[in-house]
C-alpha cells in the first residue's frame, strides 16, 4: 500500500502538503475539514503543511502507521458483512478486497488478496447496480493488514480469524543526540522513554514470539541511556 507524502511549491508561491494514497470511505472528510483540496489532475490531496502531524494521523487511522507489524486473516463474506452481497465492492480493513465494476464483469481482487474457498459469480446484479455475488462459503485471505487495522475489524465483525503475524519490528541503535537530550530531559520526559523502552521489551522478548538478536540490541540501548544519565548527573 503506498502513501506518498511530499512538500512542493504551487505556482502562487505558498508551500503545500500533497498527499497521495489510496482512497478510503473516511479520508475526504476527514482532509475538508483541515481545509484540504483535492486535486483531479494530479489525484492527490493539498494541504497546508502546518497540519503535518494530524494529517499523518489520519492516514494512520485509515491505513495503518508505518513500519507497524502486520497480521494474516482470513474473512468469511458471509458473516464479515453486514450488506450481504447487494454491493459492487467489499471493504475492510482499509482496503477494497474485491469488486465488480460491471453486472458482467468478474470480480477483481484487491492486493494481497486471494481466494481460499468458494469464490464469485460470473456476473451479478444489474446495469446500473451490479452486485458483488459470491458462493456460499466463500472465505478469503486477506495478507500484510496493519496490527490495528486487524485488531479493529475483529472486534466488530464475526467471520474473521488471525492466519500469522509479522514477528514485532527490530529495535534500532539509540542516536547520540537522542541520548544527550535523554540524559538532560527533567524526570517527567525520563518516565516517558522509560514506558516506551518496557514496552518494546514486550513486544521483542523471546517468551512472546520476538527475536533474541533484537532483545539485546534493545538492552544495550537501554544501558547506554542509562550511562547517559548518571554522568550528566554526576557532572551537574
Amino acid at each position: 500500500m503506498k502513501i506518498e507524502i511530499t512538500t512542493v511549491k504551487m505556482q502562487d508561491g505558498t508551500t503545500k502538503l500533497k498527499i497521495i494514497s489510496p482512497y478510503a470511505p473516511d479520508l475526504p472528510a476527514a482532509f475538508k475539514r483541515l481545509g484540504g483540496k483535492w486535486s483531479p489532475a494530479a489525484r492527490a490531496w493539498y494541504l497546508d503543511p502546518r497540519d503535518g502531524p494530524k494529517v499523518r494521523e489520519i492516514l494512520a487511522a485509515a491505513f495503518g502507521a508505518p513500519g507497524e507489524d502486520t497480521m494474516t486473516l482470513r474473512v468469511d463474506l458471509a458473516l464479515a458483512s453486514d450488506e450481504g452481497e447487494d454491493r459492487s465492492e467489499f471493504r475492510a480493513c482499509g482496503r477494497t478486497l474485491a469488486w465488480r465494476r460491471g453486472r458482467d464483469a468478474a470480480v477483481t481482487l484487491g492486493e494481497g488478496v486471494i481466494i481460499v474457498a468458494g469464490g464469485f459469480h460470473a456476473w451479478g446484479g444489474s446495469v446500473k447496480r451490479p452486485s458483488i455475488g459470491y458462493f456460499p462459503g466463500t472465505i478469503l485471505e486477506v495478507r500484510d493488514v496493519p496490527r490495528t487495522l486487524a485488531e479493529r475489524y475483529m472486534a466488530t465483525s464475526s467471520g474473521v480469524t488471525v492466519v500469522s503475524q509479522s514477528a514485532p519490528t527490530p529495535a534500532s541503535p539509540p542516536d547520540p543526540v537522542q541520548m544527550r537530550d535523554y540524559a538532560t530531559a527533567d524526570d517527567a520526559a525520563r518516565a516517558i522513554v522509560e514506558t516506551g523502552l518496557r514496552e518494546l521489551a514486550k513486544k521483542c522478548h523471546p517468551d512472546v514470539g520476538g527475536n533474541v538478536d533484537d532483545m539485546k540490541t534493545l538492552n544495550q540501548a537501554a544501558d547506554q541511556l542509562r550511562q547517559m544519565l548518571k554522568l550528566a548527573q554526576e557532572v551537574s
